[in-house]
């Protein structure tokens, strides 16, 4: 099956969907992701909706989500304890980039014209998030 990557015992251990663009559509739910996948790559889509960290197989060490439609909030303490490498830039996630050891790689701000109270409109860019050796 084109994308799928599977062990000599048939279990899947890599997903590939990227580069689809606007024809990538959907919304990944990691809970129903085979307990033996180690890698998933699912960039340069247009995948939308809310991710589960906690979601992701135990087994899971390798995680790119970047360059779609994905918002909502992060709770990278959820991870799985074997990721060593999560790359979810160009999404709308929101994050608390000072726990954990996920850094801020670009920060700007943005002019946001008739909201008083708030005259900037942060815009943080995640790059890539690795588990510390």
């Amino acid at each position: 099956m084109e994308g799928v990557k599977c062990k000599g015992d048939g279990e899947v251990e890599e997903f590939r969907w990227v580069f689809k663009k606007q024809d990538g559509t959907g919304t990944p739910v990691f809970e129903f992701f085979p307990c033996s996948m180690k890698t998933v790559r699912m960039f340069w889509n247009a995948l939308s909706g809310t991710i589960q960290l906690a979601d992701l197989p135990e087994k899971i060490e390798v995680v790119y989500t970047s360059l779609n439609n994905l918002i909502g909030s992060l709770d990278l303490d959820s991870l799985p304890a074997v990721v060593r490498s999560l790359h979810l830039g160009k999404n709308e996630f929101t994050a608390n980039p000072t726990k954990g050891h996920f850094s801020v790689v670009g920060w700007t701000s943005t002019p946001v014209l008739g909201e008083a109270k708030n005259l900037f409109k942060p815009l943080v860019v995640f790059l890539s998030w690795r588990r510390p050796y």
